[in-house]
């Protein structure tokens, strides 16, 4: 069986992150050389913070810090061969402290930064009720898995499901219940799922779910599970609610993430004018889609 997607992105990840160690390494390296040769006549302050802030920016906590500290010692020590002449000894000390203390700041400061941005990032891709993905979401780690698809030769799936007469709910116990409601079966979906399947509200009572390396045997166990989970679920705290549900299975992949889901939409209103609480299922094959 082939790695899973959260192998791939971790090998992924480490490769990166070793890359960038890499590179700023001897980025940092060859500063202070030059740092050192020409004895301290230019200030080369500026030019450490280069990998310093590639360090920091990638998450690479400690080896940033060791930078900032390296880059102070290779400044004093250029200080030093230069036998500048100070008023008090200790003072290019107390200048490479200064200097030591400035890059913790950058890096602090870098790090602050990207933290705050992948936190946007995320919150503009999350459902502010539910918590799940939003569509915004959905649609990146689609159009990922198509790309991944692509490339390892993996069959994956996409599944549209709509709630038969959800509005009902709305209009007898009120829209707060709707949203508790909403709120439910958004937790049981994810909860029926594996670690690495992504379930996202696509719109009001729309909910898709993206199950990476996945066939169509094992695709139709887990939406027999999903379905029948949910609707046990619901009928116990006394909402007898159904669901219409169409999925694809993607052997070959799709050309775009339109595409595919505009397929499992299909499938979904076939299942709903077909009598609802239905799953109907599909494969996209040579370019196709076909039943």
């Amino acid at each position: 069986m082939k790695k899973n997607n959260k192998s791939y992105e971790e090998n992924f990840k480490v490769k990166k992150r070793t890359y960038i160690a890499l590179i700023s390494s001897g980025i940092l390296i060859i500063i202070g050389i030059v740092d050192y040769l020409t004895k301290s006549e230019i200030s080369f302050s500026i030019f450490y913070i280069a990998p310093i802030a590639l360090a920091a920016w990638y998450n690479l906590t400690i080896l940033s810090i060791v930078f900032s500290f390296c880059s102070a010692g290779f400044w004093l020590l250029a200080d030093l061969v230069s036998n500048h002449k100070y008023v008090h000894p200790l003072i290019p000390y107390l200048n490479s402290l200064i200097r030591a203390g400035f890059f913790l700041i950058v890096t602090y400061a870098l790090m602050m930064l990207k933290k705050s941005l992948e936190r946007e990032k995320e919150l503009s891709r999350t459902d502010t009720l539910t918590g799940i993905f939003n569509s915004k979401g959905f649609y990146e780690f689609a159009i990922h898995e198509i790309h991944r698809s692509s490339r390892y030769k993996h069959p994956f799936a996409i599944a549209y499901i709509d709630i038969d007469q959800f509005q009902s709910i709305n209009e007898n116990h009120g829209h707060s219940t709707g949203d508790s409601v909403l709120k439910l079966i958004a937790a049981t979906i994810r909860n029926n799922l594996r670690k690495t399947d992504i379930c996202a509200r696509l719109g009001g009572d729309e909910f898709g779910i993206l199950l990476p390396e996945t066939d169509q045997d094992a695709v139709k166990i887990i939406f027999s599970r999903v379905q029948k989970n949910l609707l046990d679920f619901l009928k116990n705290i006394g909402y007898p609610l159904t669901f219409s549900m169409g999925v694809v299975t993607c052997i070959d992949s799709p050309s775009s993430t339109d595409e595919v889901i505009k397929y499992a939409t299909r499938l979904m209103q076939t299942a709903k004018n077909s009598g609802k609480n239905n799953i109907i299922y599909g494969i996209y094959k040579n370019g196709r889609a076909q039943l």
